[in-house]
C-alpha cells in the first residue's frame, strides 16, 4: 500500500499505470527468456544422459528423473500460470483497471514464480 501510495504521489495515477505496465513487460521478458533458459538446461540433461548410453528404459529413466520432477511439477506449472495471470493484466489494464488493481495482479504474478529456479527466473521474484 505505501508504494501505491508513493508511486500515485509522485507519478499520478496515469504515471503509475505506465510503471506498473512497464512491470508488466519486464515480467514478460524474464518469463520468455527464463523459459528458454530452462529448455536449454532440460536438453543439457537429456544430452547428458543421451552420453551415457544407459542400456536399460528404467536406468534411462533415472538419469532424467531430477529434471523430468522439477519441470513437471514446479516449473512447467508456474510458468503458465505467471502465463495467464500475465493475460489477466493486461486485460486489467485495457479495461481501465486501477494502479491498486494492476499492482494486484503484478503480485500475484511474484507469487506464482516463487517456487521457479530463480537462477532462470529471479527477475519475476523479484518484481514490486
Amino acid at each position: 500500500m505505501k508504494k501505491l501510495l508513493a508511486c500515485t504521489l509522485a507519478l499520478g495515477l496515469s504515471g503509475c499505470t505506465t510503471f506498473y505496465n512497464g512491470m508488466a513487460v519486464r515480467a514478460e521478458r524474464v518469463a520468455e527468456a527464463g523459459s528458454m533458459a530452462w529448455d536449454e538446461q532440460v536438453d543439457q540433461a537429456i544430452d547428458v544422459c543421451r552420453e551415457k548410453d544407459l542400456p536399460t528404459p528404467r536406468r534411462r529413466a533415472e538419469c532424467v528423473q531430477t529434471i523430468h520432477e522439477a519441470n513437471d511439477k514446479v516449473v512447467d506449472p508456474a510458468v503458465r500460470t505467471v502465463v495467464a495471470l500475465l493475460r489477466t493484466y493486461w486485460i486489467s489494464a485495457a479495461a481501465g483497471a486501477s494502479p491498486k488493481e494492476l499492482r494486484k495482479h503484478l503480485a500475484e504474478i511474484k507469487d506464482a514464480a516463487k517456487d521457479l529456479p530463480p537462477e532462470f527466473f529471479a527477475g519475476l521474484q523479484k518484481l514490486l
